[in-house]
């Protein structure tokens, strides 16, 4: 599921503005998002254990409600990291300092439209290209006007891996 589909039913099913979510941490995201689910499922299950009852009522043989309605949810534990995400400083080909802000939502949003993909999948194969548009994202708090050949300027072998050591840290 793409951040602005995660973002768009948290914001249904919570009335919060789109603005506060987008400014969520990553984790805090998917765990709103996971627990929402969550409660809508449980809603679904208790109407299918009420039928479940009922055809166990009227089958023959010995039917219990849950072999018919089947394992309820299981609510979804939220990760603790033992970090927090925290903002980042790397040294990119500049040989200037520049701070990296957390991974929230609308960087995630912002990097899926450009590459039309969604955020796990931009990371089971990392191009240089994504790293480019992910760093471009991060760094337009602070530099709004920043283009793609600027931040690819930036770019040399030292600077990936300093970014690349980053990101993780970023969310």
């Amino acid at each position: 599921m793409r951040a602005f589909e995660i973002m768009a039913q948290v914001a249904g099913y919570t009335g919060w503005p789109l603005e506060y979510i987008g400014g969520l941490p990553y984790g805090k995201l998917v765990y709103t998002y996971n627990i929402i689910s969550y409660q809508r499922q449980a809603e679904w299950y208790r109407l299918e254990l009420l039928i479940g009852q009922l055809i166990a009522m009227w089958a023959k043989g010995n039917h219990k409600p849950e072999d018919i309605a089947g394992k309820g949810p299981m609510k979804p534990q939220e990760v603790t990291m033992v970090r927090k995400a925290e903002p980042q400083v790397v040294v990119l080909g500049d040989g200037k300092e520049y701070t990296l802000p957390i991974i929230n939502g609308n960087i995630m949003e912002a990097v899926e439209e450009e590459f039309n993909q969604e955020w796990a999948d931009i990371f089971k194969a990392m191009r240089v290209k994504h790293l480019k548009g992910l760093l471009r994202e991060l760094l337009r708090s602070q530099h709004p006007n920043i283009t793609l050949d600027e931040v690819g300027a930036l770019l040399t072998p030292e600077a990936i891996v300093n970014v690349s050591k980053a990101i993780p840290k970023l969310m």
